[in-house]
């Protein structure tokens, strides 16, 4: 895609994202390590969450109503700020206790949580309504390449450099996103976006809400999203799990995250062809299908290398449905309330805390047969529901 805007944006995320795996795998490693206890790793998964499950909807809402590059320079800013400030902590104590790893999540994802729906919602208005499929997968792609190479060096930068570099790596790469960011030009939104007069903050989310109660093809996705939300348990618990299955460790989880990324990589380089043979909407509840059939399959076989295939087969299905999901919900929803729909669905369950309080008394394998139970269910059910309802053919993409 020959678009300048575009081609920032896509590197101030993925640049984003890079330092982003090496913060989540430092704290996520370290308190695993540290307590060996499934719930302490839950714990780290909740503190990830509560920031979105509560502040979501004002977020969508904000990115609706203000000016969307200020809040992404402003958060990454304040990211920049948060790390920079662990860093030293942990580089002054040689340690971070549990409390303090867990603030710092929570903080550094309060502003994560701030630039979800203000960079999803200005992806149309810099690649065209017209491309949005295109650009959502290619977007895909950079950040899962940064990922990538994320991935590949995070256990070599822990092992031989330490946790305080891997933590001041993302630092240094929200504060290079921030400054990305001033360079691009995000057209300015239509003066009529405000039609429904609601100044104050409640008003403008429940206008959201009201837009999504209207649309009933939108309001059956946006819930089964929510509901799919509930087995974002497993991401906090793989370490645990490792140890369970096989007795494995950093070098396991390091092989299923790289083989993750490459899933990733490859959805994200074919969305554009996807979506032009199938609807999004059936791609959607694909996707969910086979990522509960996979992560079933994690639970279920037991050699190494299987099991590294469930991982993959895991990555690309829920790659697939998240690619389609956005690409959904870009095209659905108009302009003014896109922020406020992409901070709905981005709120989560507390179900990550259930997880590790259950997977301190029962095998994890059990809670991830669970999971790819109830995710499975919930995408023949979403299916299901979605193929009754009446689209008109100009908007069936």
């Amino acid at each position: 895609m020959k678009n300048k805007n575009f081609l920032f944006f896509a590197l101030s995320q993925g640049i984003s994202s890079f330092g982003d795996i090496f913060f989540d795998t430092s704290i996520l490693l370290l308190v695993y390590d540290s307590t060996r206890s499934v719930l302490q790793s839950a714990m780290v998964g909740v503190a990830w969450h509560i920031s979105s499950m509560i502040l979501s909807p004002i977020a969508g809402a904000l990115s609706d109503s203000y000016d969307r590059k200020r809040i992404l320079m402003f958060s990454n800013f304040i990211g920049f700020i948060v790390t920079f400030c662990v860093a030293l902590f942990y580089l002054i104590n040689e340690k971070l206790s549990l409390s303090v790893a867990l603030s710092a999540i929570v903080l550094s994802n309060i502003a994560q949580t701030f630039i979800r729906p203000a960079s999803k919602s200005i992806l149309p208005d810099i690649s065209g309504e017209e491309n949005i499929a295109g650009a959502t997968g290619t977007l895909r792609y950079i950040t899962d390449i940064f990922n990538f190479i994320g991935t590949l060096s995070v256990g070599f930068v822990i092992e031989f450099f330490g946790g305080f570099t891997a933590i001041i790596i993302d630092s240094i790469t929200f504060f290079i996103a921030s400054v990305i960011i001033v360079f691009i030009n995000i057209p300015q939104r239509s003066i009529s976006i405000d039609i429904n007069k609601n100044d104050n903050l409640l008003g403008k989310i429940r206008d959201g809400w009201g837009v999504l109660s209207s649309n009933v093809l939108l309001k059956r996705i946006v819930v089964a999203a929510i509901l799919i939300n509930v087995v974002s348990f497993i991401g906090p618990l793989l370490p645990a799990f490792i140890d369970e299955k096989f007795s494995g460790g950093s070098i396991d989880y390091s092989v299923i995250e790289t083989v993750s990324l490459i899933a990733g990589i490859l959805v994200g380089s074919t969305a554009s062809t996807l979506t032009e043979h199938i609807q999004s909407k059936k791609l959607i509840s694909y996707g969910w299908i086979g990522m509960g059939l996979s992560i079933l399959g994690t639970s279920i076989f037991k050699g190494r290398f299987i099991i590294y295939v469930m991982f993959f087969l895991q990555s690309l299905f829920v790659t697939v449905s998240a690619v389609n999901l956005d690409i959904f919900m870009l095209r659905e929803v108009e302009q003014k309330f896109r922020g406020r729909i992409i901070g709905i669905v981005s709120s989560l369950s507390v179900s990550t805390l259930i997880a590790g309080i259950v997977g301190d008394r029962v095998p994890v394998m059990y809670i991830f047969m669970f999971a790819g139970i109830y995710a499975t269910v919930i995408g023949i059910l979403c299916f299901i529901t979605v193929k009754k309802v009446n689209v008109p053919p100009e908007i069936e993409h």
